[in-house]
């Protein structure tokens, strides 16, 4: 009688003895029609540097058949076609994946695109209302620091032209400039500042 451990032992010497031979078969198919196939694939696709990559995926998909010696001796004349098929299929695989992601790519850039400028209803009331508090601050500086902030700002005419046009020093325009734009920053840290208290 043939105990267990004899039958486990068997079994994972035939195992074994089948990896070994279909190693050699897989050496042999790569040494008879491993050229032809990558002069075929490098037909298809052109010079690139993945075509060993592609080749050596065509000989893993083939060492995962089962008993490939004997479908091999039965398939003697179709070999090298057969060999080529899966490289084929390979190609197309390859080129399906990359429309896919190419298409979701295009499809998620046009949707940010479209997106992209939309702002949400939050944001434009905040922007509003912090425009309004630009506009008050504007109206309740000193009358000589608003006329130059909106000489410079409004109408983006340069210090010189706005010293000539005031009958003032350069100096003084940029002096002018200077606290008008800190009164118009410290207006809104001054909003900010109320809104973070209230809220």
């Amino acid at each position: 009688m043939v105990s267990m451990a004899q039958k486990i032992d068997n079994v994972v010497d035939i195992s074994q003895r089948r990896r070994g031979r279909q190693e050699q078969v897989l050496k042999r198919l790569f040494d008879e029609h491993g050229a032809p196939l990558r002069s075929f694939l490098a037909a298809r696709l052109g010079a690139r540097d993945d075509l060993d990559d592609l080749v050596q995926d065509v000989f893993f998909r083939l060492a995962k058949l089962e008993d490939l010696g004997d479908k091999m001796i039965h398939n003697k004349g179709s070999i090298r076609a057969y060999l080529f098929t899966i490289g084929n299929n390979l190609i197309l695989d390859a080129k399906r994946k990359r429309q896919v992601r190419d298409s979701y790519a295009q499809s998620k850039q046009a949707f940010d695109e479209e997106h992209a400028h939309q702002v949400s209803p939050e944001t434009v009331v905040s922007h509003r209302q912090e425009l309004q508090i630009v506009k008050n601050a504007i109206m309740e500086m000193p009358a000589a620091w608003r006329k130059v902030f909106l000489l410079s700002r409004v109408e983006l005419k340069s210090y010189r032209l706005i010293s000539e046009q005031l009958g003032v020093s350069v100096k003084q325009v940029e002096k002018y400039m200077s606290k008008a734009l800190k009164f118009v920053r410290d207006a809104v840290k001054a909003a900010h500042s109320q809104e973070a208290h209230n809220g």
